[in-house]
């Protein structure tokens, strides 16, 4: 058996504290071919690695599996894997690289690095980074990871429907949570170089994802939400609730419910507003929700809401913990039958309220 051909094991970690490296080590073993039996199982070559699976061996190839990962080499050729982890209470993180090389000790055979995206560009590496983070669960870098697929300069958007691709399956991870910090700054981020109005092309889905940001307490989604809210959009800020609509004669009813809230319900006017902000929800059910019926379940809701809040000014009963909450939530309900009508074909008005 020829004995200059050997499967080389290095195992080099790295242990990280944000962006610093606070900590490494190499270790490295020859293995001769006359010790790598087909079928048998190597204990760990270096302190610290995992035992090694030997499949089949050769002068010219070599089968194994390490860590579930099925590993095929020719002599000559080099192949690297990289794992990581991070205690998920503390910033320190810890990175191993496990380099399998098979070759001939007397170098008669050149050695090739087949390890996958070894001749990745930057912009592959980084995507292929960024992947890697994801998949750990760090779903923050979704929108990091957008912009750096859909830009050729890491600031501007030059491919429009792969940033909302990657982005919307960030969504569907939840990575614009309200609170989700990092997403957001790197939101924030893109929107310098970038016209935030288009990062989604769902605009109803992008409203109510920015309008609950918003009425958590986002600052960041309530400054994007005043560059969305231009043209067709209207907002109505009711405390830290926001209220955003496509439809002016919904957009009335929402400014209405503000005016009686920030009044407290004090004023006359307030009763006579309350009622008739209950007429115009009657002719808008009348014209518009063509499906919904005056008597349907949800209206005689928000009319009953009204009917209250109207009562109360009028006797000076309105207490803001009790009404300000019961307005609210009618106009949830409000937002949500005419966003139900816009999906169903029916009206293409919407309305997405999030208190």
């Amino acid at each position: 058996m020829d004995t200059t051909i050997a499967l080389r094991v290095t195992c080099v970690r790295t242990t990280h504290d944000m962006t610093v490296t606070v900590g490494s080590s190499t270790e490295s073993a020859a293995i001769p071919l006359h010790d790598l039996h087909p079928a048998t199982t190597l204990p760990p070559p270096v302190p610290g690695c995992h035992s090694i699976d030997i499949v089949s061996a050769t002068t010219a190839h070599i089968s194994l599996r390490y860590r579930r990962r099925d590993i095929d080499l020719d002599t000559g050729q080099r192949l690297s894997i990289e794992d990581s982890w991070q205690n998920p209470h503390s910033s320190v993180r810890h990175c191993e690289r496990v380099t399998f090389e098979y070759f001939d000790t007397d170098h008669t055979v050149a050695v090739a690095d087949v390890t996958p995206g070894i001749n990745d560009t930057p912009r592959e590496k980084a995507l292929r980074e960024l992947d890697k983070m994801i998949t750990e669960g760090r779903i923050e870098y979704y929108v990091v990871k957008a912009l750096e697929a859909a830009s050729d300069d890491g600031r501007v958007i030059a491919r429009p429907d792969v940033f909302r691709s990657i982005l919307l399956e960030g969504i569907e991870e939840g990575c614009l949570t309200p609170e989700k910090s990092g997403s957001w700054n790197a939101l924030k981020a893109c929107a310098i170089h970038n016209d935030p109005t288009c990062f989604m092309s769902d605009r109803t889905r992008y409203l109510a994802i920015l309008s609950a940001a918003a009425s958590a307490g986002n600052d960041i989604a309530r400054g994007l939400l005043d560059r969305v809210c231009t043209g067709d959009v209207y907002r109505v800020d009711i405390g830290k609730t926001c209220l955003c609509t496509l439809d002016e004669k919904i957009a009335a009813i929402y400014t209405g419910v503000k005016s009686i809230i920030d009044r407290q319900g004090r004023a006359d006017d307030c009763h006579r507003l309350a009622a008739n902000l209950s007429l115009q929800l009657n002719q808008y059910v009348r014209f518009h929700w063509r499906r919904v019926s005056a008597g349907s379940p949800q209206v005689i809701t928000i009319k009953k809401a009204l009917a209250a809040v109207a009562s109360a000014c009028k006797t000076g009963a309105y207490k803001p913990e009790v009404h300000d909450a019961l307005l609210l939530d009618a106009m949830q309900i409000l937002g949500g039958i005419d966003q139900t009508c816009a999906d169903d074909g029916v009206s293409r008005n919407y309305a997405i309220v999030h208190p």
